[in-house]
């Protein structure tokens, strides 16, 4: 199975709009997303308008409808405005502060730091992740890729997950119905020659959230992730899932096959640098390198 994350095209904050510069962008990886007809077999979008926006020109070149999925939306955790240098946001922290605290560090308790608490009254960064790992697990489960542990396992796609998919598609004035949402379902290309490994979707979001899920995905914290690295507006992530008995055995991957997701790239902006878009530094502290 192929995750691709697409982070949204620039955007205006205070309007939570894509910019002109973001329309730009948002045309540009649709031309790039041209190419991956007939590859594709979901695409799910992030409920704020920004990503909605970005996904549109996606959705025309794939000819398919995306479904909102509400655990998409920028990583919603808050922390005490003391100890975040933007906000009140999850990250952003400053370097002298949250090296100091090993569970930052830790795949398994990262959200159980005190730098994570939250404001009272306001949700915490344990409550997200479960919100973020039991939707992502719910698009792998629909696909017979089922967790065990810290790794996956090919098995029977379970049909529960499909309707977990579909009920948590209501959100603010942005809303898909459950029906809605198998209707699109059900319009998405049936490619019946191809395994269950070989099944690609494709996500449009946030920065944050991408780092969680790959953080997830990885057996990775989120936080020297997000401090550490930077997605690009419109940046492209590729993650595949692979078994080493392919290479050991000659062949692709089988049902009862443990598996794992392995990173082909990162915040990839090839298709922007092809354009002459310059690639912007939104979400970036330093000046972008450009060759």
């Amino acid at each position: 199975m192929r995750i691709i994350l697409v982070r949204h095209a620039d955007p205006d904050y205070k309007t939570g709009l894509l910019t002109e510069k973001g329309k730009r962008e948002a045309a540009i990886v649709g031309e790039r997303a041209k190419k991956w007809v007939g590859q594709i077999d979901e695409i799910y979008v992030s409920p704020l308008q920004r990503a909605r926006d970005t996904a549109a020109p996606i959705e025309e070149a794939l000819g398919m409808k995306a479904v909102v999925l509400p655990w998409l939306e920028e990583f919603r955790a808050s922390v005490k405005p003391e100890v975040a240098s933007n906000k009140a946001l999850s990250w952003d922290f400053l370097p002298t502060l949250w090296t100091k605290d090993p569970l930052l560090y830790d795949k398994d308790h990262w959200t159980e730091s005190s730098i994570m608490t939250p404001p009272e009254g306001n949700i915490g960064a344990t409550a997200c992740l479960k919100e973020t790992a039991d939707g992502l697990e719910s698009i792998l489960a629909a696909h017979g890729v089922l967790r065990e542990g810290n790794y996956y396992r090919y098995g029977d796609p379970d049909p529960r997950a499909l309707d977990i998919l579909k009920k948590g598609c209501v959100h603010r004035e942005i809303t898909q119905t459950p029906e809605e949402a198998a209707a699109i379902m059900a319009s998405w290309p049936v490619h019946p020659e191809r395994e269950t490994y070989e099944k690609t979707v494709v996500l449009v979001c946030h920065m944050a959230i991408s780092f969680v899920m790959l953080g997830y995905l990885l057996g990775i914290s989120f936080v020297p992730l997000v401090e550490g690295m930077f997605i690009a507006p419109t940046g492209v992530t590729v993650l595949n899932n692979e078994s080493v008995l392919s290479l050991v055995e000659n062949r692709w991957v089988k049902k009862g096959d443990a598996v794992g997701f392995r990173t082909q790239f990162i915040g990839d902006v090839r298709h922007l640098v092809e354009a002459g878009e310059p690639i912007s530094g939104r979400g970036s502290f330093a000046s972008i390198f450009r060759d």
